[in-house]
């Protein structure tokens, strides 16, 4: 049990409370201080009680000091009046984390180039409970790059958000995390671990680092340590996995997704002349992907497989057609649809970025 005396007259970082205070009295006080402010333990010695909030606060040796606060002085405590804590007011020990509940959500892989804010927006709005910005390279981002920084960037519908970063050293990925953690509001970050592109493995990074597990641990463990915010390492639409069910679509419908998209994009890079190209060029690398869907309807097998070679075959109408069509030249006409023509010059030309069994060909045009 803490002792306490009204007569004690000086705080605990020995400061006087007025100026007629004798020097002969500080031993006597100093001895008196020690017992009023000590702990009895019959098990150990005596322990220095914790000072009072009103006592931690500097104060001048020589000026007065209130005696109303002095002569305040807590009252006992005892265990069965302290006030009961709960879990959310526990301070977490420095290496937990703060839990992500992934339980029951649909997570928006990052995908690279595809992924922008205008795609995620169009996702959300699809069922999308958890995104994922596009993946960042660690140097980019600490050499300032703003088209880097770019990917970054949060909308205010991704009510839990998270960006990927891809680093091949644990001192690069490091600051680049702190970087982040001070720059950016993010639920959590990600560490890609699994990018095939021969840029990426050729630095040491991506799924080059599968091959080198203390370097892996190295990264995961500069991570974790140096920022709060949770760490995670690469996961892998939405309606149709909500639903439980196959999700047919007219080619109507298709349409209307694809305005959307447009919508989202123009909001996002603007709707000057020159920006517009942004937004096509976005759609035209995400029909890259689209015109591979195949109608339900014509499936021998249900649900379609993603390693499956897209088919040649005529819709229910023109625009179904078109929108099955391979070659550039078509996908350009769908966003003529809805961004208007394409300047004089123009062109598009689709290298797939990764090794599939999906295409024939180099370049669709």
């Amino acid at each position: 049990m803490i002792s306490s005396d009204s007569n004690h007259e000086a705080d605990e970082n020995g400061c006087s409370n007025g100026v007629d205070a004798k020097v002969e009295n500080l031993n006597g006080a100093g001895e008196e201080a020690l017992e009023e402010n000590s702990v009895v333990d019959e098990l150990g010695p005596l322990k220095k009680a914790k000072p009072d909030v009103a006592e931690q606060g500097p104060c001048s040796p020589g000026k007065e000091v209130d005696q109303s606060i002095l002569e305040k002085q807590p009252d006992a405590v005892s265990e069965d009046n302290l006030p009961v804590e709960t879990d959310g007011s526990l301070k977490s020990h420095p290496r937990e984390r703060k839990l992500i509940d992934f339980s029951g959500k649909l997570y928006f892989a990052p995908l690279t180039t595809v992924g922008n804010l205008s795609f995620r927006r169009l996702c959300k709005a699809l069922g999308a409970d958890i995104t994922c910005g596009e993946m960042a390279m660690c140097t980019n981002l600490l050499q300032g790059q703003a088209s880097e920084w770019a990917l970054l960037r949060r909308h205010s519908s991704e009510d839990l958000f998270a960006v990927q970063i891809c680093g091949a050293y644990a001192d690069t990925v490091a600051r680049a995390v702190e970087l982040i953690d001070r720059e950016c509001t993010v639920d959590f970050i990600d560490i890609n671990m699994g990018c095939p592109i021969d840029l990426v493995v050729s630095k040491g990074a991506g799924s080059a680092l599968l091959y080198r597990p203390a370097r892996m641990k190295g990264v995961i463990e500069a991570a974790s340590g140096t920022i709060e915010t949770p760490i995670t390492v690469k996961p892998w639409i939405f309606t149709e996995i909500k639903e439980q069910r196959h999700w047919d679509i007219s080619s109507g419908e298709r349409l209307d997704i694809l305005k959307d998209y447009v919508r989202f994009g123009l909001q996002h890079w603007g709707s000057d002349t020159k920006v517009v190209e942004t937004t096509r060029h976005f759609l035209l690398e995400w029909l890259s992907y689209t015109f591979r869907y195949i109608l339900v309807g014509l499936l021998d097998i249900i649900p379609q497989q993603l390693n499956w070679r897209p088919p040649s075959y005529y819709g229910c109408n023109d625009l179904e057609t078109l929108m099955a069509s391979e070659s550039a030249a078509d996908w350009i006409r769908i966003s003529e649809m809805l961004l208007g023509k394409v300047p004089s010059g123009f062109s598009f030309t689709f290298p797939p970025k990764h090794k599939s069994n999906a295409y024939d060909r180099a370049e669709n045009g």
